[in-house]
């Protein structure tokens, strides 16, 4: 019995090494890495400043866009009230954003079906689609054109 409690306790230990998302990293790249929505949904609970915006002008949704790999932390961000549409100083919105580097197509899926514009451009004339391929982030060229395909 003794054995299977320090197995237990070993085991707990091991999984508490693993990255875990700090509230007061909210708005950085960073924490949406890491973050689960279990994570995203405890520091909106906690309170956490949802109109901040980086120094780009950049919503935190557009840095979970950027980083996150689960389509929930979309999910629970738009429901929390912040704006697909929103744009940063340069006029571009999370989709845009995401299509820079993030490689997650759910990520995009959950974005477009939450309503965010696939045609959205931003003050170069860049639409998300044209920023992906200038990035050749090819998940976000496959999911992206099938979607302006089918306008």
């Amino acid at each position: 019995m003794f054995r299977v409690f320090c197995v237990a306790v070993t085991l707990a230990s091991l999984m508490s090494c693993a990255p875990q998302p700090d509230c007061r990293n909210w708005r950085t790249y960073k924490f949406f890495v890491v973050a689960s929505a279990d994570d995203v949904a405890g520091c909106l609970a906690a309170g956490v400043d949802v109109g901040a915006t980086d120094r780009d002008g950049g919503t935190v949704l557009h840095l979970a866009a950027l980083g996150a790999k689960d389509p929930a932390v979309i999910n629970i961000l738009v429901d929390a009230g912040l704006d697909l549409g929103a744009g940063d100083k340069a006029g571009r919105t999370p989709l845009h954003w995401a299509a820079l580097i993030n490689e997650t197509p759910a990520i995009f899926r959950a974005l477009i079906a939450a309503g965010a514009d696939v045609s959205a451009r931003d003050m170069w004339g860049q639409t998300p689609l044209t920023q992906a391929r200038l990035a050749s982030n090819a998940a976000a060229i496959s999911v992206l054109s099938r979607v302006a395909g089918a306008q």
